[in-house]
Parts: structure tokens; sequence; C-alpha cells
């Protein structure tokens, strides 16, 4: 709508993927007060479909899903702040950090936070299941600060605490069993891939891939390897031809695409056995590596 702005982000649809750069206009002002990089997300989406990316279908959270996310509020579990909350039940957990976001020329339908948020401040926002922050008023939410809670470890090289198994509080108790529905509901309708995509996918990735090795980090290290050999990034992103999947076209065709084509579909954060499914499934995220602390960024 119009009056959130001008969206200037392909929102999932693949075959725009070049709106990514089309403006050189500052998008986001971002003031964040720890020296590391920050990966905010707006658009999410669950289902790959026709060479565009789409929220969750409704059927998704009905059957036995219906009344989930309602039953993870009331055990004190959201989706959206869930890193954080692992962090606050763990000892030594990192130190909080702020991040203020000024909205400039991007649209502001979607709040912009990282997927290790705890809290939004100055800023009032509601969420959509668990896919999508959006700014509550007339014309969106232009201005916000979030508190988020993150190590500066990647996150594939992260080992579980010990609670997550043998819980020692109620506290930890509660987010365990919690953690184990929605992370069972996230396998399940978030990691299915498209059949039609599935021998490219397997061809190149799964080809000469070590099963018995199989886990996080050698699976990323996998796709990593695969990909720096395949394909090279450019801000600009040739559009696959009518009947032509934008994904299979991008990993073997025109082998080269900007951030739209690279986002995986789902970077879950996982501390060995278990996950943190806060799922950022191709999401729009900007990143903002800092060179210095308490220094603000313009995101173009």
């Amino acid at each position: 709508m119009l009056r959130y702005g001008r969206d200037t982000l392909p929102q999932g649809e693949l075959s725009q993927a070049n709106l990514l750069h089309k403006s050189s206009e500052t998008m986001l002002n971002v003031h964040t007060e720890q020296e590391k990089s920050v990966y905010l997300r707006g658009f999410t989406g669950g289902k790959y479909e026709n060479g565009t990316w789409k929220p969750l279908p409704d059927a998704a959270y009905g059957g036995e899903n219906i009344g989930m996310l309602d039953w993870l509020q009331t055990q004190g579990f959201d989706p959206f702040t869930q890193s954080a909350a692992y962090y606050r039940l763990t000892d030594d957990a990192p130190e909080a950090n702020t991040v203020e976001v000024s909205v400039q020329n991007a649209s502001r339908d979607a709040v912009y936070a990282p997927a290790s948020m705890e809290k939004i401040t100055d800023g009032a926002v509601h969420e959509r299941r668990d896919a999508l922050l959006k700014g509550r008023g007339l014309f969106g939410t232009r201005n916000y600060t979030v508190t988020e809670v993150s190590g500066t470890r990647p996150s594939e090289l992260m080992v579980a605490e010990s609670w997550v198994s043998s819980p020692q509080t109620e506290e930890q108790t509660a987010y365990a069993e919690a953690e184990s529905v929605y992370r069972s509901f996230v396998y399940d309708a978030y990691t299915a891939a498209d059949e039609k995509l599935l021998p490219v996918l397997n061809r190149l990735f799964g080809q000469d891939y070590d099963d018995e090795k199989d886990g996080v980090y050698s699976a990323l290290s996998r796709i990593r390897e695969v990909l720096k050999a395949q394909v090279r990034y450019s801000e600009t992103a040739e559009a696959a031809p009518d009947n032509a999947d934008p994904i299979a076209y991008f990993l073997t065709d025109s082998r080269k695409g900007n951030a739209v084509r690279f986002m995986p579909r789902r970077p879950c954060r996982r501390c060995g056995r278990t996950a943190f499914p806060h799922v950022m499934r191709k999401a729009t995220i900007c990143r903002l590596s800092k060179r210095r602390a308490a220094r603000t960024e313009q995101l173009r």
C-alpha cells in the first residue's frame, strides 16, 4: 500500500531480483552499539512455488497444529525472540545490544529486526503468526529500537548447553518443551523442497556428500563450497526464461545473481541436538558489517 511507502524489495518474487539495487537511495539508517554483524529481516516466505516464495498457507497451521502458536505463548515461548530467550536461560549469556532503526525509503509495512531480537521499543509492532513483524499505525512504523542478544561465533559452531537436554529449572523445562514442539513444526513445514528442483539440488549438493558426517556445520560447508565453485555474486540478476525455474537457472545456466538469489531458504540456527527455528526463510536481510562500535550506517 502506498501509505507504507514504496516497496523496493522483491517480496519473494525471484523474477524481480533486480529491484534490490534499482534505487541508490538510503533505505535504512541503522545504529548498533556493539561491533558485530547484525542481520535484519523483513518479508519471510515458507513455501516456494512457481519461482516465488510465499508465506505458509493457512492449512499449515491447521490439523494437529491448530492452537500451537497460542500454546507456545502460554509457555512464554515466542518464535521471534527464541534465540534471546535461550541465551537468557544460559550462564554467561552475551551482553544485550541495542539497535536503532530509522526507515528512510524502504517500505514501512514490515518491521526490520534481527532474528536475535529480545524486544522492540519505541515502535508499535504486531506479529503475523511466526513469519512477519508488521508496524502498527496508519503509515506503518518509521523509527524503532530493538534489543537483541547474540554472540559473535558462527551459529553452526555453537554447541547446546547441557540444560537443553537436562533442564534444571522450571523456566528451562518450559523452554525445552516448547522448543521441541515448534522445532517439529518447522522441520515439517519449512524444510520440504520443491519436487521440481530436487534433481538439480541433489546433483549439485548431494553428490559426493558424506552422509555419515552429516550435521549443520558439514552441510553449510558443503553449500558454501558448491556455491563458491558454481556461481558468483552480481548486483544484477539475469531473468530466467519463461519456462525455467529461477533457482535452477541461477545454479546451472546464468550462474550469477544478487543477494535475492543467494539467500538460503531457512538458515536455521542449531546448537547440537536442539535448533533455533526462528526461521529467516528466504528473508529480506540487510547485513550491517560494523567497522567500529556505535557508528551509524546507511543501508542502500
